[in-house]
């Protein structure tokens, strides 16, 4: 899978099931950490670029708040509308499609089975492997979230 797939495939996991309607706040640098911690280097610029494909295909639905009024991206502003100040991220309907599109060639990554005493140490196993292996999913049978 190309590396700006998998940007734009970790941005709405991000954000998917968030229940404030303006969407999850972010900061461009918060935003990438979090990326970069997923799924290896990556660069505000690479974060931004997956952050309008997502917005203009609909799929993402980007704003600010200015005092107390909610105010959607306007697509004039570019790429400098994600450098000023935090943002809101919201998945659309249309994220999951594209989800489930990405994720179709990219069935890789570590499953951890176990029994259910086992649970603490294959949590613990699932923590070392995502530090040690940024990018790689780490599945475990108990944490229904990871699968």
């Amino acid at each position: 899978m190309l590396k700006a797939d998998r940007v734009e495939l970790a941005i709405p996991n991000l954000v998917a099931g968030e229940t404030d309607s303006a969407g999850r706040p972010f900061r461009l640098l918060d935003l990438t950490t979090m990326l970069s911690n997923e799924i290896g280097p990556t660069s505000d610029q690479e974060v931004v670029e997956a952050l309008l494909v997502l917005y203009e295909k609909k799929m993402v639905g980007l704003g600010r708040y200015i005092g107390a009024t909610f105010v959607p991206l306007d697509s004039l502003e570019g790429p400098g509308f994600f450098y000023h100040d935090q943002f809101r991220c919201k998945a659309l309907p249309g994220a999951r499609r594209r989800q489930q599109e990405l994720s179709l060639n990219n069935r890789s990554g570590v499953f951890i089975s176990h029994i259910g005493e086992e649970k603490p140490i294959a949590l613990g196993l699932q923590t070392l492997l995502e530090r040690k292996l940024p990018g790689v999913p780490v599945f475990v049978s108990s944490d229904y979230k990871s699968i």
